[in-house]
């Protein structure tokens, strides 16, 4: 998986600034619900995450390093399902760091 230095920098204050620690703690236990993860040729993270149903999510970062994210979930945007892609993308980047 090619990696983006922009999510791999991101802290856990980013991650409650943006959706807020209710989210962010959801979000924590969702990272064994995502499927498929991987990186689009302009830098989003795209996968399917497992809820109630299987949602299609993509998040993206900004050259302000600043998150967006669009998920077919009831809540649309910054939800859970976000938060678990990021947080399992940061997992995976750093198992492939301590490989490498």
């Amino acid at each position: 998986m090619t990696t983006n230095t922009s999510f791999t920098n991101l802290t856990w204050e980013d991650l409650d600034d943006w959706v807020g620690e209710r989210i962010v703690g959801r979000g924590k236990s969702y990272q064994s619900h995502v499927k498929d993860l991987c990186m689009t040729s302009d830098g989003a993270l795209v996968a399917s995450v497992r809820g109630t149903k299987l949602y299609s999510t993509r998040v993206e970062c900004d050259a302000n390093n600043e998150l967006h994210s669009q998920c077919s979930c009831p809540y649309g945007i910054g939800c859970k399902h976000a938060v678990a892609m990021i947080l399992l993308y940061h997992c995976l980047t750093m198992v492939t760091y301590l490989v490498d």
